[in-house]
């Protein structure tokens, strides 16, 4: 028998026979509230699964309306969506008044008619505030999004990676929901890693929340990474590596920021920054290679380092003799024989004394060859027998002379093409292939870019420290670096020598870089030079910012550096004025300090 009660808020409740009615609300799980005729009802929804609502008995919800089919709708719980479905009805379901077709997702105050009867869902807070942890996909798509924000208005943002120490227990974010705020984005990085995106958050803000969690789960239970916008990169797949990395080097219970990952190898006169786990695994393999006596090739784009790398596998070796470095490109093919093997007076015209070869003088060391791809077929042919024999013949000797050397080899070419195309011989191809190295281009090496570029700048003589804007990291980092680490120090020493005051802007880097920005990987959008149909464009933003830049230092140039002179030289509020110098890191005084 049907019968009426009242909640404690007043509201009136029809109970029936056999139906999950209720007189009072557990604010701890969804419920719909019935509309039947003139009364209404409370019916609590499971925390997960599947609520079907019918005419049937075993229905988990009975009606009792003829417009209703026998087994009408099923509403599904979720961990964090509520969706109905029409179980193809005769007369269909209508949610807010449009019929429902397939899967269709409910929000808190949503109405949902079967025939006469109208129910309307009631989430509780915390069940449509709840979090999801996002795929790895998902959330590189969001980290796009928010770092194209952050870098178009200047806000700051963090990625954390979060490494459970316990790899069989997978991480549930209901474990650090308090720690994070709404904003944030959790994603799932394999089976015991979450990554956090934390726009509006700097590095220091970033450590303080990684503390925080650390302090409700327990010292022993994770380790945790952080990587900064622009600092450590601008692509969210270099931010969550760079954390990643941050991570693998923190102790259980600590916090790591990502300069603390940073290599600095002094090799002779080379001091060599290593960040980028590529670059970091080829220097571990060049030190393991180092130990032995075989030949060695490296490959790599002109300026990623080839000789400073050769130069460490000699370090790192047991001979004691010298180390000695050719560019074979960089002598003409009638000398390179002779520069390479030495010769005998009167071997040719102008040899008026016997020459000891580059290989000779390296007897007990090293010989580092550049460009190995410019031999000519000659000389191949004697560095092959060098390399099988330990001896050489110079040009014009009819006696052969012992060396002990070891020889490392580079190149920019493909020497497979070059083996097919018959101009690099295939048997020292093969002799000197053994121990390939490959180093990539500085553009796939985003994490050392900040490391190197500040290090070079710090680095360089007679200059005042500088430092470079987040506009002016942005900028290197977008840059496609043809000339690699070489083209970088060039321009940071250049920078160092010539910029006035304290701070690298974007408006400084533009003379040598250009706006010649990378989209794929080595290309630029740089337009041909003396190609006036192909304009190149910026955001209209960052060229009113550059603008702005300009035309204040500029006034605080022709204002002795007052600010207020400056301010109304340019028809500028003064403390608009004051807030951007700041921002721009312009030096400059008020009139009071005068």
């Amino acid at each position: 028998m049907d019968g009426l009660e009242s909640t404690d808020s007043g509201t009136v409740v029809q109970t029936h026979e056999g139906a999950p009615a209720t007189s009072r609300i557990d604010t701890k799980h969804d419920y719909l509230l019935v509309f039947e005729g003139d009364s209404s009802r409370i019916v609590m929804l499971p925390t997960l699964g599947e609520f079907v609502i019918g005419r049937d008995k075993s229905c988990h919800l009975m009606l009792v309306d003829h417009a209703i089919s026998r087994r009408h709708a099923v509403i599904t719980i979720g961990p964090q969506h509520v969706t109905v479905r029409d179980l193809e009805s005769q007369n269909g379901t209508r949610l807010n008044g449009e019929r429902v077709v397939g899967d269709q997702s409910m929000v808190s105050g949503d109405a949902i008619d079967l025939g006469s009867i109208t129910m309307v869902l009631q989430r509780h807070r915390d069940s449509h505030i709840r979090r999801p942890i996002v795929d790895l996909v998902t959330f590189l798509q969001r980290g796009e999004e928010e770092i194209d924000r952050a870098l178009r208005y200047h806000r700051p943002l963090s990625i954390l990676s979060i490494a459970f120490t316990n790899r069989n227990t997978a991480p549930e974010l209901s474990s650090i929901r308090d720690v994070f705020r709404m904003m944030d984005v959790v994603g799932r990085d394999g089976n015991s890693r979450l990554a956090v995106l934390m726009p509006e958050t700097s590095r220091e803000d970033a450590s303080a929340a990684a503390k925080r969690l650390i302090e409700a789960l327990g010292p022993e239970s994770v380790r945790i990474g952080v990587a900064a916008c622009p600092n450590h990169g601008c692509e969210p797949e270099t931010l969550i590596a760079s954390a990643r990395a941050a991570s693998r080097q923190a102790g259980p219970g600590e916090v790591m920021d990502v300069d603390g990952v940073m290599r600095v190898l002094e090799i002779g006169r080379h001091s060599i920054v290593l960040s980028d786990p590529a670059m970091l695994r080829c220097y571990d393999l060049l030190e393991r290679l180092a130990r032995s006596e075989l030949p060695i090739l490296i490959y790599g784009e002109t300026g990623t380092g080839k000789e400073v790398a050769a130069a460490a596998v000699h370090e790192w070796s047991q001979r004691k003799g010298p180390f000695v470095a050719v560019n074979c490109a960089a002598l003409a093919e009638t000398l390179l024989e002779s520069e390479l093997f030495g010769h005998t007076r009167g071997a040719f015209t102008g040899a008026t004394a016997n020459k000891q070869g580059t290989l000779e003088r390296a007897h007990g060391g090293t010989v580092f060859l550049d460009e190995l791809g410019e031999l000519s077929p000659a000389a191949q042919a004697k560095l092959l027998r060098v390399l099988e024999t330990h001896q050489l013949t110079p040009v014009g000797a009819t006696t052969e002379v012992d060396v002990d050397l070891r020889i490392v080899a580079a190149t920019h070419r493909n020497l497979a093409d070059a083996v097919a195309a018959g101009t690099f011989r295939q048997d020292l191809f093969f002799r000197l292939s053994g121990c390939t190295v490959m180093l990539p281009p500085l553009r796939d090496r985003p994490r050392e870019i900040p490391l190197l570029a500040e290090r070079f700048l710090r680095g360089s003589e007679n200059a005042e420290p500088k430092v470079l804007s987040d506009d002016a990291l942005h900028a290197l980092l977008m840059y496609s670096w043809p000339g690699n680490v070489r083209e970088l120090r060039n321009l940071m020493v250049y920078l160092a020598a010539t910029v006035e005051g304290p701070t690298v802007e974007p408006i400084h880097l533009r003379e040598r870089l250009g706006d010649g920005v990378r989209t794929t990987a080595g290309t630029a959008t740089a337009p041909a030079a003396g190609d006036p149909a192909r304009p190149t464009f910026r955001s209209i933003g960052d060229e009113l910012r550059d603008l702005e830049i300009t035309r204040m230092r500029e006034a605080l140039d022709a204002a002795g550096g007052n600010q207020t002179r400056a301010a109304a030289l340019i028809q500028m509020p003064l403390r608009t004025f004051q807030g951007k110098a700041k921002q721009y890191k312009l030096t400059g005084r008020t009139r009071s300090e005068d």
